[in-house]
C-alpha cells in the first residue's frame, strides 16, 4: 500500500505520519511506502529518515507527476492556505486551495482511467463552511445536513472542494471522503497564519513564559479538538468502509469531527488554575474588529452523524475557523497546448550526455549540479525537454530517488517545470531565487555566516530606534531563555536564534525577519557543531553571553551604533 500525505511536514501531517509509522499498517494491510510532500521540510525531521518514507519537496501542482509516478492507494490531502491568508490574498486562496485540489483530483482520476487503483482520497475541510447569512441565520445546532453558507473566502473554497470531491466520487474517479476539522488546540511550535491561531497561542505562549494577545471577547464560545483527537478522526475517516452499519460511510456527506465546546474565558480560567497567575497574566485581552472575520454572534452548537455509527462523542459548538497545514503558492501558468506540442519536438536527446557520478559529495547534489550546469551554460536551452527519469537513472548510474531529489531542487530553484503527462522542461532564464541549502563547503558556510552577522548587526541598529517596550520585554525573555538552556546543559542554539529573531521582528521589516529566519535554519546544524566543540571552553561561552547582553543593553539605551557592533560570535 502506498500512502501520500500532502502538507506532510505541517503539524497535522507529521502527526498522522508518526501514527502510521508506529503501526506500519493501514486498514489491516502493511504500508509499503509513505510519501510526504510539502513545500518546506523542517531540518532533521525524524520522519524523513524512516526507510518507509519518501519525500517530495515543492509546490504541490508541480509535484503531481512525481507523486503519481507509482500508484497511489490512499491520499490524505492536508495542504492548504489558511483562513487569514485567504482573506488577505484572494488569488493565493483560490490557487492554493481550489486550483490545487482540482489538479490533485484530476491526477487521481487519470490514475483510475489508466487502469490503476481508484485512490481513496481524504480531504481535510473545515467548519468554516458554516456561516450566518442575513437571509438564512445559522441554526442554534448544526450538523452535516445543515446548509453551509460560508462567510469567508477560505470557507467558500473549502465548500467548493467538498462538492468536487463528492462529484468525483459519484462518478467513480476517486473514493473520496471529507473530514471537517474543528479548531485544533493546542498546537505546538510557532504560530501559523490561521485566524484561529490565537486559540493555541493564549495557552502555548504563556506556558513558555511568553506574552500573548487574545483578540476576541472572552465570552466567545469555540469548538476545540486536541491534536490527538483530530489525527484519530482523520484516520478513522480514511479507514471507514462504505455501506450501512456502525463505523461505515453510507453516503456522500462530509463528517464533522468531534470537538469540545468551551468559552475563551473558560480557557483562560483553566490556564490560571493550572499554570498560576504569572502565566495567566501574560495574556492581554484586546478585542479587535479584524478578529471577527465571519461571525457576528457566538457560534452554534453542532452534532455529527459520526456518533451513531462510529461511536464518536458528539460535537458541541462549531467554531467557523480551522487552522490547516502549510500553505502553497499559486501555481505557475503553463504553456498553451500549441506551445507544449512545439516543446515536444525539442527534447534534449544526447545518448551519452552525462557521465556516472560518484565521490564524497551527496549524489543528489552532484546530479543537481550537473543538470544545473547544462542549463546555465545554455546546452539545455529554454523549452528543451529533459531526458526521462529512467534515462537519467541509466546515464548517471544513480537511483530514482536521487534523480527525483535533484529534479525537485532544480524545480525549487526555478530552472525546470514538470508538465503533467508530457515531461520536464527548461524554463526561461530569469532571476533565480537564493538556494543556500547545499552549503556543503566550509568556505560557503563562512560566507553565509558573514551575511547573517551583517544582517543581525543592521537589525540591532534599527531595533535601537524602533523597538517598543513590549519588543524589549520579548528580547529580555529570549535572552533569559538562552541562559536557562545553557544552565540546564543544552546548547542554547534554538534560544539564540529566537533572541536574534525577536530583535529583527522589532524593526518591523518583514523581509529582514524572513531572510534571517532562513539563514538561521541553513546554519542551525553548523551552529550546534560549533557550540558542542566550544562547550568545554568557559571563556567562549561567557564571551557569547556578554555579547548578547551588550546587544540588548545598547538597544535599551537607544544607542544604534553600539547595538550594531557586538556581533562577532553570535
Amino acid at each position: 500500500m502506498r500512502i501520500v500525505i500532502t502538507g506532510g511536514f505541517g503539524f497535522l501531517g507529521r502527526e498522522i505520519a508518526g501514527t502510521l509509522l508506529r503501526t506500519r499498517t493501514h486498514r489491516g494491510a502493511p504500508i509499503d511506502r509513505l510519501v510526504l510532500t510539502d513545500r518546506f521540510f523542517p531540518p532533521g525531521a525524524p520522519e524523513a529518515a524512516d526507510p518507509l518514507v519518501d519525500t517530495v519537496r515543492g509546490d504541490l501542482v508541480e509535484c503531481l507527476d512525481e507523486l503519481f509516478a507509482e500508484p497511489v492507494d490512499v491520499l490524505i490531502h492536508l495542504a492548504a492556505a489558511v483562513s487569514a491568508e485567504c482573506e488577505a490574498d484572494f488569488d493565493l486562496g483560490m490557487s492554493a486551495n481550489l486550483d490545487t485540489t482540482r489538479a490533485l483530483l484530476e491526477a487521481a482520476r487519470a490514475q483510475s482511467a489508466a487502469g490503476g487503483p481508484t485512490p481513496r482520497l481524504v480531504f481535510s475541510s473545515s467548519v468554516a463552511v458554516y456561516g450566518s447569512d442575513p437571509a438564512l441565520p445559522l441554526a442554534s445546532v448544526v450538523s452535516e445536513s445543515t446548509l453551509p453558507t460560508p462567510r469567508s473566502s477560505y470557507g467558500i473554497q473549502k465548500l467548493v472542494c467538498e462538492q468536487l470531491v463528492a462529484d468525483y466520487t459519484r462518478r467513480g474517479f476517486v473514493d473520496g471522503r471529507v473530514a471537517r476539522l474543528m479548531t485544533v488546540s493546542v498546537r505546538p511550535g510557532k504560530p501559523n497564519a490561521a485566524a484561529s491561531g490565537f486559540l493555541s497561542g493564549i495557552i502555548r505562549e504563556p506556558l513558555a513564559g511568553l506574552p500573548a494577545i487574545c483578540p476576541v471577547h472572552p465570552d466567545l464560545r469555540v469548538a476545540l479538538a486536541s491534536p490527538r483527537r483530530t489525527v484519530a478522526g482523520i484516520l478513522r475517516v480514511a479507514e471507514a468502509e462504505r455501506g450501512a452499519g456502525k463505523g461505515r460511510l453510507d453516503g456522500g456527506l462530509p463528517v464533522n469531527l468531534p470537538a469540545l465546546t468551551v468559552s475563551v474565558a473558560e480557557m483562560l480560567s483553566t490556564l490560571r488554575r493550572v499554570a498560576g497567575d504569572a502565566a495567566a497574566d501574560l495574556v492581554t485581552v484586546a478585542p479587535t474588529v479584524m478578529s471577527r472575520p465571519s461571525w457576528d454572534r457566538g457560534p452554534p452548537s453542532s452534532t455529527t452523524r459520526a456518533r451513531p455509527r462510529s461511536g464518536w462523542s458528539p460535537i458541541r459548538a462549531s467554531h467557523r475557523w480551522c487552522a490547516t497545514t502549510s500553505p502553497t503558492t499559486p501555481k505557475r501558468s503553463g504553456s498553451t497546448r500549441r506551445e507544449q506540442r512545439n516543446d515536444e519536438t525539442r527534447t534534449y536527446r544526447l545518448k551519452t550526455m552525462f557521465s556516472k557520478v560518484s565521490g564524497p559529495v551527496r549524489l543528489a547534489d552532484q546530479v543537481a549540479a550537473t543538470l544545473s550546469e547544462e542549463i546555465e551554460s545554455g546546452r539545455l536551452a529554454e523549452g528543451d525537454r529533459l531526458p526521462t527519469e529512467v534515462e537519467l537513472v541509466r546515464q548517471l548510474g544513480v537511483s530514482r530517488t536521487v534523480v527525483r531529489e535533484a529534479l525537485s531542487r532544480l524545480r525549487n530553484a526555478g530552472l525546470i517545470e514538470p508538465r503533467q503527462g508530457i515531461g520536464v522542461f527548461v524554463l526561461p532564464r530569469r532571476t533565480r531565487p537564493l538556494d543556500l541549502e547545499a552549503a556543503d563547503t566550509k568556505a560557503k558556510v563562512l560566507q553565509i555566516v558573514e551575511v547573517r552577522r551583517a544582517m543581525e548587526g543592521e537589525a540591532a541598529h534599527l531595533a535601537a530606534t524602533r523597538a517598543t517596550a513590549r519588543d524589549l520585554e520579548r528580547m529580555r525573555q529570549a535572552l533569559d531563555a538562552i541562559d536557562s538552556a545553557v544552565a540546564a546543559g543544552g546548547d542554547g542554539v534554538d534560544e539564540d536564534l529566537a533572541f536574534h529573531r525577536s530583535i529583527a521582528e522589532s524593526t518591523g521589516n518583514t523581509v529582514m525577519v524572513s531572510t534571517l529566519r532562513y539563514l538561521g535554519e541553513v546554519l542551525r546544524g553548523g551552529i550546534r557543531v560549533t557550540r558542542a566543540n566550544e562547550a568545554r571552553r568557559n571563556d567562549f561561552i561567557e564571551a557569547v553571553r556578554e555579547e548578547h547582553h551588550a546587544i540588548l543593553a545598547a538597544i535599551e539605551a537607544r544607542d544604534a551604533e553600539a547595538a550594531r557592533g557586538p556581533h562577532a560570535s553570535t
